[in-house]
């Protein structure tokens, strides 16, 4: 299983060691962050998109997964620039729409979406196993390796199991939707009664793990080291975010 379902990559990336994986996405995502000048952007996306087509991933099923972030980046790109200052494009009032905060907004929108196509290509894609023993071999704190493998595999226990039986119980009882006060106070009971359910869960669980000789910290299987093939692409990468940042700064 990978981390977003139904999304596996090329021959390309597999080969490679989660570990490279890993932390060339998270140089690229730090250097793409940083980037300001409009070249350094684009040389960002540009190198989103080749890690995209190196991946083989479905364009379709990437442009479904990115529908969201883009939606919210368009709800920046109305209301940020209202409360930027700077050379007004459009007045309502006493309010005014800036340049400036449209370009800082269109920035954060390329940068946004830069960042997630290299995550897309190069975490997204790797086994659930494979990128906690890659977090722990980069001496991630053993609790927030733990935190993320159980996260992982009970947040669709709790959406389909907790979460559908909720909703179940609830239409049951012919609860309709609306804009009233009894739908918000019904919505709360059954958030409330979700995360009282969770917490519940989350005890059975951690005393099984204690009868399994659980102490913290998760016994996993020792990697070996990287192949000629983990150099050269950790080189390349490291190489591309040096000069995207030494151009786009």
């Amino acid at each position: 299983m990978t981390c977003l379902d139904n999304i596996s990559a090329g021959k390309m990336f597999q080969r490679l060691d989660p570990r490279t994986r890993l932390g060339a996405a998270v140089w690229l995502a730090l250097c793409f962050a940083l980037v300001r000048r409009p070249a350094g952007l684009g040389a960002a996306m540009l190198c989103g998109f080749g890690l995209i087509l190196a991946a083989r991933l479905d364009i379709r099923q990437l442009g479904r997964r990115l529908l969201p972030i883009n939606l919210f980046m368009l709800f920046v790109l109305g209301t940020l620039p209202w409360a930027w200052p700077g050379t007004p494009l459009l007045r309502v009032g006493p309010l005014q729409y800036t340049r400036e905060g449209l370009i800082a907004a269109g920035r954060l929108a390329v940068r946004g979406n830069a960042i997630l196509l290299v995550m897309f290509a190069l975490v997204a894609t790797l086994p659930v196993t494979d990128l906690v023993r890659a977090l722990a071999a980069m001496r991630v704190p053993p609790a927030l390796v733990v935190i993320f493998t159980l996260m992982v595999r009970y947040v669709e226990v709790i959406h389909h199991r907790e979460y559908a039986r909720l909703r179940r119980t609830m239409r049951v009882r012919c609860f309709q939707p609306g804009m009233n006060l009894h739908t918000y106070r019904s919505l709360g009971y059954m958030v409330g009664m979700l995360m009282v359910r969770s917490f519940c869960r989350a005890e059975r669980v951690l005393e099984a793990m204690k009868c399994r000789g659980f102490s913290g910290r998760l016994p996993l299987a020792v990697s070996g080291g990287p192949g000629v093939g983990d150099i050269a692409f950790a080189a390349a990468a490291g190489a591309a975010g040096a000069a995207i940042l030494a151009g786009g700064i």
